[in-house]
């Protein structure tokens, strides 16, 4: 990666980590000294990195939880989330308070083998993967196949946080901006769709492909057919509906015949709403403006290269296989994604757009957006 990234490396003798010493990890970005295993393995994904993210998925074991903890979100096999970890409100820490590291974790390990043909960490880990998809990952499934978010899983009644997706800020449409659990993200469901598929695949489970599948077929369950994009949760109150940038995102973590053709077409339109001079907005700026954190939306450069890969896969498949009428439609995403591109002279975490203006916001360098400064920088569009 750019040499930008050793100004985020974590000090070997930071005494949080001097059990880590032997590890190559970093903070998430200069305002955020912990190591944040989302930030991390994304990264490493936008950056195409194996050896970045061969470390950081060795950090991720050493810290896999074996047991309950409802202070921190633990459950059994769960991945972190941030170490070291930080109170945020009734004594509730951090630590393992995401429900999408796990998806993550298991992504980073299948990318790592296909990018490297090394099968060590498979087979020094497989317990550990193992236990990831049985013990954590099949409890949180439905019976209708979708992944349900709840604290119940470690022993508690709420998380640290009010969301446990990456847009874990708020959630406009509820009070207090925390969603009734058990709620289901449609952005990590398709997150542990590819999780399983390529976990299916390292392990020689057919089982765990067919899961996946199953999964996929209930993804039409948190797609939004009258606003033509996914809700931005479905919780115990219902659907939490808005335009936002998660079916965008998915593109990512899933394959052309995850979508309907119409539903790929409609989430494309919907999505102008979201397009700005520098790239795709996380939140329709309507509702937005209803809520009192727009942290999450705001433009963030590693979503936007998460879309323009995502998108640019969709069309590589579609090229050969069709429909061809929707080839114009990911051409545009890719356009509108790419224009992040000139704000990124710096390594910014998010770019605020106001009235046409558009300004850093955020921790610079963040290693999410050195990243994204990386793929654009080598793509030829």
């Amino acid at each position: 990666m750019l040499q930008e990234t050793e100004k985020l490396r974590i000090p070997s003798n930071n005494p949080n980590f001097s059990a880590y010493s032997d590890l190559r990890l970093y903070s998430a970005g200069s305002g955020y000294p912990q190591n944040f295993s989302r930030d991390a393995i994304e990264a490493g994904l936008i950056a195409d990195d194996p050896f970045m993210l061969r470390d950081q998925l060795i950090f991720g074991m050493r810290l896999q939880a074996r047991v309950q903890d409802p202070f921190s979100g633990a459950q059994p096999f769960a991945f972190h989330h941030q170490y070291p970890s930080v109170v945020i409100r009734d004594g509730l820490n951090t630590g393992y308070a995401a429900t999408d590291v796990t998806a993550l974790q298991l992504i980073g390990l299948a990318y790592h083998y296909r990018a490297t043909g090394d099968r060590s960490l498979l087979e020094h880990f497989r317990p550990n993967i193992v236990g990831a998809v049985e013990k954590y990952i099949f409890p949180h499934l439905s019976s209708n196949y979708l992944f349900q978010e709840d604290p119940k899983f470690s022993g508690a009644t709420s998380f640290a946080l009010l969301r446990t997706d990456w847009k874990d800020s708020t959630t406009p449409g509820r009070p207090n901006g925390e969603v009734f659990y058990p709620a289901v993200y449609p952005l990590p469901q398709a997150q542990y769709i590819r999780a399983l598929r390529g976990t299916g695949k390292l392990l020689g489970s057919d089982e765990l492909v067919s899961i996946a599948d199953k999964m996929s077929r209930s993804l039409k369950l948190v797609f939004d057919r009258e606003l033509g994009t996914s809700f931005l949760a479905l919780d115990r109150e219902g659907p939490v509906r808005g335009i936002n940038s998660d079916a965008l995102n998915m593109m990512f973590y899933l394959e052309p015949r995850d979508f309907t053709p119409e539903q790929l077409e409609q989430t494309i339109l919907s999505s102008r709403k979201l397009e700005t001079q520098a790239g795709y907005l996380c939140l329709d700026p309507g509702i937005a403006a209803t809520i009192e954190d727009d942290y999450h939306a705001r433009v963030w450069p590693k979503e936007q290269a998460i879309i323009h890969k995502g998108a640019s896969k969709f069309l590589d498949e579609i090229l050969r296989t069709g429909p061809k009428y929707l080839i114009e439609a990911l051409i545009h995403v890719m356009d509108v994604a790419s224009r992040v591109k000139k704000f990124l002279d710096s390594a910014p975490e998010t770019l605020k757009v106001r009235d046409g203006i558009v300004e850093k916001a955020g921790c610079d360098p963040q290693l999410w957006t050195i990243a994204a400064k990386e793929y654009f920088h080598l793509i030829p569009r």
